[in-house]
């Protein structure tokens, strides 16, 4: 949905703590923002389930490794 130019919010609907770690900003797709995400990864799953090319990556922010 998101690579074809849809308005996709599944990751935005699924978060636990939408409009806190999840956003969406006018005239725009959703936001994380990261001072407030716990790295649950609910959104990567959501976002998963919907597109084939999944959108949303969980990086450690302490490795800057992409987590699965």
């Amino acid at each position: 949905l998101a690579w074809a130019g849809t308005d996709c919010q599944v990751c935005y609907l699924a978060c636990p703590k939408r409009d806190q770690a999840m956003m969406m900003l006018p005239g725009g797709g959703p936001t994380v923002v990261t001072s407030v995400c716990d790295g649950c990864g609910i959104c990567v799953d959501a976002c998963r389930a919907v597109n084939d090319l999944e959108t949303i990556q969980l990086v450690d922010s302490t490795t800057s490794r992409v987590t699965t």
